[in-house]
């Protein structure tokens, strides 16, 4: 048996105080971007060097924009739209199996760069380095 040593016992609460949290408008914040996850195939290292050099152009713009501004850009210029998971050609990787649309902005005239946003963070999971490669452009 342990001696309580002129400790005084622990008071246990009879309700919990929770304090609420404020929301934060993740939209009014600026992208962040991850690499970590790209898929095989459809990385940095699978576009030639004028298309390297148009990524880095525009992460260095869009990483300049809020979330809100890239949401009401047109989608072929500074923009996003979404694509649905179906639309995909190559496979998801396990990380994102459970997503069921993707976030589509474009780095390099109109190729894509297809990823998931979460909160300010966006991964990358595939820079298209050609058309259709990711998925149909249509005509």
């Amino acid at each position: 048996m342990k001696k309580n040593r002129g400790k005084a016992p622990a008071k246990t609460p009879d309700k919990l105080e929770i304090t609420p949290v404020e929301t934060v408008n993740v939209d009014s914040g600026y992208p962040v971007f991850s690499f970590r996850h790209m898929a095989k195939g459809f990385a940095i290292c699978d576009l030639d060097a004028n298309q390297r050099s148009s990524l880095a152009t525009a992460l260095e713009k869009f990483s300049q924009m809020k979330w809100l501004e890239i949401q009401n850009a047109p989608k072929h210029g500074l923009g996003s739209e979404k694509i649905p998971r179906a639309s995909l050609k190559p496979g998801i990787p396990a990380r994102f199996e459970d997503v069921d649309k993707f976030l589509v902005l474009r780095y390099c005239g109109k190729l894509p760069m297809v990823g998931y946003r979460h909160g300010d963070v966006y991964y990358v999971v595939w820079l298209e380095s050609a058309f259709n490669d990711v998925y149909d452009h249509g005509s």
